[in-house]
């Protein structure tokens, strides 16, 4: 039997873990998301900044957090 693996789903949402220094110390998910969405206009302006971001976990101490990301497609 001559069988193929199926084909994996597209991947939609990119995971990532950011370390944050200085640690912002009580920050909340709203804080670190939009600091991220003025460094990607910053960086590659406002049409092209729309990135659908999701601040999943933050640490207590405030310097890290987990991040999903999507790209519309």
């Amino acid at each position: 039997m001559t069988g193929s693996a199926p084909a994996p789903l597209p991947q939609t949402h990119h995971y990532i873990r950011f370390a944050i220094s200085p640690a912002l110390g009580s920050a909340d998910a709203l804080q670190i998301r939009r600091t991220l969405q003025d460094a990607l206009t910053q960086s590659f302006g406002a049409t092209l900044s729309h990135a659908y971001i999701d601040v999943l976990w933050v640490a207590t101490s405030g310097d890290e957090c987990v991040v999903r990301a999507s790209s519309p497609r």
